[in-house]
């Protein structure tokens, strides 16, 4: 019993903190290539233009991720930069088509 109340406690802290750690949204300065883990190897699964907007997560790696779909991508940091000018973020994925 005091093991599941243990469980719990460190679920409901763990998810806090994931809370606690804002998306940023950031925009493609170039086309870049889209990599997501597929089992046990690192894939390429697409690519995004030029000016797409997405909403990362913070890293500490050479890459950001992202949600799209049911799945998480990664993103090389140099392609992207904070968003230019006021424009909108629209949609559920931030711009990524």
């Amino acid at each position: 019993m005091a093991i599941r109340a243990l469980v719990l406690l460190v679920l409901f802290l763990s998810g806090g903190a994931a809370a606690a750690l804002p998306m940023r949204y950031m925009q493609t300065t170039e086309d870049a290539t889209v990599w997501a883990r597929i089992g046990n190897k690192t894939m390429t699964v697409g690519n995004l233009r030029a000016g797409q907007i997405i909403g990362i997560e913070p890293d500490v790696e050479d890459y950001y991720t992202f949600n799209f779909g049911f799945g998480k991508g990664f993103i090389d940091k140099g392609h992207l930069e904070p968003v230019q000018g006021r424009q909108r973020v629209e949609g559920w994925a931030g711009g990524f088509k």
